[in-house]
């Protein structure tokens, strides 16, 4: 469906037509300007259309969208004739981040592709000298679910555009070779499975595109890619465009799991549960830190080490302990730190980006009951939030200057400190911790799959299922535990 205005000027009526796959339902903005008798229309960030002096004015009608339902979809068009001269117009919506738009495989090394990653429109093409590649310059990425329209050109022999919206980046590619010697389809929306393994090594994609594309011109021409002339269409390519068939709804993931809308279904991301499976109802990865004290170390790889703006922590734990250090994160280089720890039963994150030591924690929840807990801790810059189970999100918000960066992380301690002059373990962790997940990496997982990146030691042991609940012992026991020191570990 696309957007039509009839204007009468005397005894003509002049037709405008602008617009593709408008009953979407979603916001759609339209302009229409008229000077004398040219009429001027654009829906939202379209290029403007123009209608000047005929009965029916405007650009030629075009096939409804089409609906690529799977990443192994695609449809095979007749070659794209671009030999000193490009001009290619469409529009598309998705959720899916990465994907094959367009690929014409050509001559010797030339070939001409458009894929989705990231979130991010990417150009490339090769006239025989070498691979170039040109991203779009839109400052968010655009698997939004929201129409996008993407102009690729060739205004002059080696300049090339990619406009995306109203966003254009350009490039100019060097070389001897100044056509683009294309042969074989035009492959859009993905490629027959064979085929990915001897794609240019510069394509990164690995799988088709999954949404709507529309609006499409090659050089003038519209072809539909659903058409009865079409060489090849593989299954599921539909005309139309319905969007997500299976959305997200409240009760989707469990256990505060965040539910992702994708093309076909949703799925569920657990990092901030504790938990994991489809739908994070599964129980993660769990260790217990026994009496005689243990520690487990994640060392980042060497010259590998992450500067973060931004740190998302969650694990479950379960103890009868009033202090100890659950985990520990350090720098490489600097004295940038962060520190889990319990204080009198209580749960505070105490962390530092170079300037002071910022504690954050839940007073109005005492954790030493022996009952499986979940803390989930974020920091942005210098500020952070820090939650225990269902309570209150508690907030910190420094004064003052504060440095946002944590610089080079690399080792994270998990149940306990290291001394800093000797193998002691400070502040033993006894009790359980599970599902733990820092910045998208699940150190507990690579622990139980003997990863060389972790190194446990002590009273440390896999569990393979998390009791309901922990002894709670006397505050005799616990004073003990918590003068525990275990020398000696190497």
């Amino acid at each position: 469906m696309d957007a039509e205005v009839t204007v009468k000027l005397g005894d003509r009526d002049k037709v405008v037509h602008a617009g593709s796959g408008l009953n979407d339902h979603q916001w759609h903005t339209v302009h229409l300007v008229r000077r004398a008798t040219q009429i001027t229309l654009q829906v939202d960030k379209e290029t403007p259309v123009q209608g000047d002096g005929g009965v029916r004015q405007g650009r030629p009608h075009r096939p409804p969208p089409v609906t690529f339902k799977s990443r192994s979809a695609f449809v095979a068009l007749p070659q794209l004739k671009a030999y000193s001269s490009t001009n290619i117009y469409f529009q598309f919506k998705t959720l899916q981040p990465n994907g094959l738009i367009m690929f014409n495989g050509g001559k010797g090394h030339d070939f001409l592709a458009v894929e989705l990653v990231n979130g991010h429109i990417h150009l490339i093409f090769n006239l025989g000298d070498r691979p170039v590649r040109v991203r779009d310059n839109n400052k968010m990425p655009l698997n939004d679910n929201k129409w996008h329209a993407v102009t690729v050109s060739r205004p002059s022999k080696r300049q090339h555009t990619l406009m995306v919206d109203d966003n254009t980046a350009k490039v100019i590619s060097g070389g001897n070779n100044g056509n683009l010697d294309l042969q074989g389809f035009l492959y859009l929306g993905g490629l027959p499975p064979d085929m990915y393994t001897s794609l240019p090594r510069h394509v990164e994609s690995r799988t088709g595109f999954e949404g709507c594309i529309a609006s499409l011109d090659l050089n003038g021409e519209a072809p539909d890619p659903v058409g009865k002339d079409v060489p090849l269409i593989s299954s599921p390519v539909f005309s139309g465009c319905d969007g997500p068939s299976t959305k997200c709804h409240r009760n989707a993931c469990a256990n505060g799991g965040t539910c992702v809308q994708q093309w076909n279904s949703y799925s569920c991301n657990c990092d901030m549960t504790s938990f994991t499976g489809p739908t994070c109802s599964d129980e993660s990865t769990a260790y217990e830190f026994g009496g005689g004290a243990g520690i487990m170390t994640f060392q980042y790889p060497e010259g590998r080490w992450p500067d973060t703006r931004r740190d998302l922590l969650a694990l479950g734990f379960m103890t009868s302990q009033e202090d100890a250090v659950m985990l520990r994160l350090d720098s490489a280089n600097s004295n940038d730190y962060m520190e889990l720890e319990i204080v009198d039963g209580n749960i505070f994150m105490v962390y530092n980006m170079g300037t002071e030591d910022h504690p954050i924690g839940e007073v109005m929840a005492k954790v030493n009951d022996g009952i499986y807990h979940v803390v989930r801790f974020i920091r942005s810059g210098s500020n952070a939030t820090v939650q225990i189970d269902d309570y209150e999100v508690r907030s910190k918000n420094p004064k003052g200057h504060q440095l946002s960066v944590f610089n080079a992380q690399s080792r994270l301690q998990i149940g306990g400190r290291r001394a800093r002059r000797s193998t002691a373990i400070e502040r033993p962790f006894r009790g359980i911790i599970s599902g733990l997940v820092l910045n998208g990496e699940r150190p507990l997982d690579l622990a139980a799959e003997r990863d060389p990146r972790v190194n446990v030691r002590g009273d440390v042991h896999l569990l393979l299922s998390v009791p309901k609940t922990l002894p709670v012992q006397s505050k005799d026991e616990l004073n003990y535990w918590q003068r525990v020191r275990l020398e000696g570990l190497g």
